[in-house]
């Protein structure tokens, strides 16, 4: 199976590995045996594969996309490869990188792959894009190395989107008032 063009000593791989595991290992999160490794190769929407890609070449790349994290899912309750699906469920999650682009295991030259596989891969998991510039899924990429780490607002979303049964009892809330400059307590919407 073929790797990242100009990576030949396999570091590709466990960088495509390690930006998984960042989101699988997090404490309080449970994936589980929701998530099938597919291996390298061409893409097959909706074969049941997690499926990494550096050789796609019928994905239309934007001049400035890197790669892409693609998850199908579906908006009804549906039977599909021999079992059931609620709606929402992701059934099937690839990542395609821009053959066009150079990557790099070093930091040196190139774009760093492992931090743009651990952005796709939280993509993989059902994690839009974050407003917040520090997040690993911003939708622009951190300099260097410095996205390969999810930083605290992705770790809460994947807590809240995977919790760890055994997890739930120790989560912290938060509990306060919100006024405006006045000190006046300002009306409450629900948020999350």
């Amino acid at each position: 199976m073929d790797g990242a063009p100009y990576i030949n000593d396999g570091s590709d791989f466990t960088a495509v590995q390690t930006a998984v595991n960042k989101w699988t290992g997090l404490v309080g999160v449970d994936v589980g045996r929701r998530t099938r490794d597919g291996g390298l190769g061409r893409r097959r929407q909706r074969d049941g594969n997690n499926l990494v890609t550096f050789v796609d070449n019928e994905y239309d790349f934007g001049t400035h996309t890197l790669a892409v994290g693609v998850t199908t899912s579906f908006d009804a309750p549906t039977f599909a490869n021999g079992r059931f699906y609620r709606p929402g469920q992701i059934v099937d999650a690839d990542m395609i990188f821009n053959p066009a682009k150079t990557f790099s295991t070093s930091g040196v030259s190139g774009v760093d792959l492992e931090s743009v596989a651990t952005h796709e891969a939280g993509h993989w998991f059902g994690i839009s894009h974050s407003a917040a510039v520090s997040s690993i899924m911003f939708y622009a990429l951190q300099s260097g190395i410095e996205g390969r780490e999810p930083e605290i607002e992705d770790v809460t979303i994947m807590q809240k989107a995977y919790p760890d049964p055994l997890w739930i009892p120790t989560t912290r809330r938060v509990y306060g008032s919100v006024t405006n400059r006045f000190g006046a307590p300002v009306p409450a919407r629900s948020c999350l």
